[in-house]
């Protein structure tokens, strides 16, 4: 093939049976597919890969693309002498030629002609692929890039300047070697018969080990897949004589070489993992496939480990959901915890500071299942770069009840300073149920804890968060109450209204007083005038003491300057003589001065 195409990938050979022109109403979807990778591509520039903004755009991306290629196996979008090409047809773009023009842009900041999507396209797949697009540099890609991307991902469902239908346009499309990747892909694999089977399995491995050595890889990929053709419909001693003839050849390579080995069995193997239903047969694949995927760790090939985990996590799910009792089996293999050595390496991606190494970490974690939740809690507990424990947080958020109840009891539990408020930044992207939590960190004695706390308050603000607000509102520890009024102003709940005038009128506090009005004047509800106006008319308590007097009046001056009400000004007009230079000022800049006021203040 020419320079800069990726390897060409082996797809079912049915898929040349089928007819791939598309139908008018296929067509019409194709403008929703280009809107929401345009979407997807100015969004990764902005977000990171797993925020929600992100990978809520990659999902609709997904689905809009399932949408044909349920229908059809293959998609190709090439963009052609200002045209848009899609499988080969030139399509009539009247109104969206401004997606046609972005898909453009697209196409040449990628230094590619040509996307082709495949109908076994997964999400791990479309999120490695958009990933990728955050690391464009400004001069853009070489040609090498996409070849060497698609390898170091190990994508099989998205081709890149590749090309599996007979184009029906002019030859300006530039395929290069399209009769070389259709001839490999066409290639049938022989099934086994019963008679040669055992004669098959017992020269594979050594058959195997010379192809690995020599790096034939594609022969080494035709034997695993003859190995496990039409695995189903074997007997089940011939299934156990597979799986067990693919654990020893893996166990008799050298680490480097059951690498290579591990990257051609996985795709056939798992195929045959899905469709598995006697329970032995299951656990000892599963067990392998854990392997496999640790294997595949050490050499930092994540996108097939995430795919090997998924695979197995997804069964696991399907079990359970089922009530089938060989569910408790699989999960034993499941919640096997990972080697030091990797969650060493996992965590050193994860904290590199490198999109393209952090991406792939958060990617293998997110695959994990159970397993990762002991190992993301340390990310947050430990780690100082808010950025990387969002992502923890997200990934946790994402295991469920499990998660969230470990990362609240480590919250309770937690001696030191620092890590709870590391906890505390993220928690509420676990988990919102955080009532008890959050009334025992809000009166927590450490002052950085407890300011931790109403932030958390603050970002989830909702009912049971402005309730708790306002009891320590009215808490006999003046700088509890003081931050709770504060967090109160920010949030600017209706019901807090009534209580800050309570507390006007009954309160001694000078710091307590200050801070409600202040909450007051944020909340600006015309209720206040009247306890705003009482305070700076000196009734009260404050009449009798002088102490704390002008900095109280102060506040209140600016709160009721703050309310857009008539009776706030008819109160402001009352002090445009005031003594207070400070009142006296805020009020006049409030009030109209063409009209006297009908009492001054004193």
């Amino acid at each position: 093939p020419a320079v800069g195409l990726a390897r060409p990938v082996r797809v079912p050979s049915r898929i040349f049976a089928i007819e791939q022109k598309l139908e008018s109403g296929d067509l019409a979807q194709i403008s929703e597919i280009l809107r929401a990778l345009l979407n997807v591509a100015k969004n990764i520039k902005l977000y990171p890969l797993y925020s929600k903004t992100i990978t809520s755009s990659i999902d609709h991306l997904l689905e809009a693309l399932r949408r044909i290629l349920t229908k059809h196996p293959v998609l190709t979008l090439a963009h052609v002498d200002n045209s848009l090409v899609a499988n080969g047809v030139k399509m009539d773009t009247s109104g969206m030629e401004t997606l046609v023009e972005g898909f453009q842009k697209l196409l040449d900041s990628l230094n590619l002609r040509s996307l082709t999507f495949l109908e076994n396209l997964s999400l791990q797949e479309l999120t490695a692929f958009i990933g990728a697009l955050s690391q464009v540099p400004p001069a853009g890609l070489d040609r090498q890039f996409w070849a060497h991307f698609s390898e170091e991902q190990g994508l099989s469902n998205i081709l890149f300047d590749q090309v599996l239908y007979e184009p029906q346009v002019t030859p300006t499309l530039g395929f290069a070697e399209k009769e070389e990747v259709i001839g490999e892909l066409l290639e049938e694999i022989v099934p086994i018969s019963e008679e040669r089977f055992d004669s098959f399995i017992k020269t594979m491995p050594g058959q195997m080990s010379d192809l690995l050595m020599e790096g034939d890889e594609k022969k080494a990929r035709q034997m695993t897949r003859q190995l496990l053709h039409g695995f189903p419909d074997r007997a089940f001693v011939t299934r156990e004589k597979i799986v067990e003839s693919c654990r020893r050849m893996m166990e008799d390579l050298t680490l480097a070489l059951q690498h290579h080995f591990v990257k051609q069995l996985a795709d056939p193997l798992l195929v045959a993992f899905a469709e598995e239903k006697d329970a032995k047969i299951l656990r000892d694949m599963a067990a392998l496939l854990h392997r496999m995927a640790t294997n595949l760790i050490h050499f930092a090939e994540y996108l097939p480990a995430s795919r090997i985990f998924s695979n197995l996590n997804q069964r696991w799910r399907q079990l359970e959901e089922s009530k089938d009792p060989h569910a408790q089996r699989l999960a034993k293999i499941l919640d096997r915890k990972l080697e030091p050595t990797i969650q060493k390496l996992l965590l050193d991606d994860l904290k590199s500071g490198e999109t393209s190494r952090q991406q792939n970490a958060t990617l293998l974690l997110g695959s994990l299942g159970r397993i990762s939740i002991p190992l993301l809690v340390e990310v947050i507990k430990k780690t100082e770069d808010l950025k990387i424990r969002q992502l923890a947080a997200s990934l946790l958020g994402e295991l469920g009840s499990e998660a969230a109840e470990l990362l609240k009891r480590e919250l309770g539990l937690e001696g030191h300073t620092e890590e709870r408020l590391r906890i505390l930044e993220v928690i509420d992207t676990v988990t919102r149920d955080l009532k008890t939590e959050l009334a025992y960190t809000l009166g927590d004695r450490d002052a950085a804890v407890r300011q931790g706390a109403f932030q958390l308050a603050e970002r989830l603000n909702d009912s049971q968060a402005v309730n708790l607000l306002l009891e320590y509102a009215e808490s006999k520890e003046t700088i509890l109450a003081v931050q709770a009024i504060e967090s109160l102003g920010k949030l600017k709940p209706t019901a807090a209204v009534e209580v800050l005038n309570s507390l006007l009128e009954t309160s001694r506090d000078t710091e307590r007083l200050m801070a409600c009005c202040r909450a007051l004047g944020q909340i600006a509800d015309p209720a206040s005038v009247e306890p705003l106006t009482k305070i700076l008319s000196q009734r009260g308590f404050l009449f009798r003491r002088k102490k704390g007097r002008p900095e109280v009046r102060a506040a209140a001056i600016f709160a009721l300057a703050q309310i857009s009400h008539p009776k706030a000004a008819q109160s402001l007009a009352l002090f445009v003589e005031d003594r207070d230079p400070r009142v006296q000022e805020i009020a006049r800049s409030r009030v109209n001065l063409s009209t006297p006021p009908s009492i001054k203040g004193r």
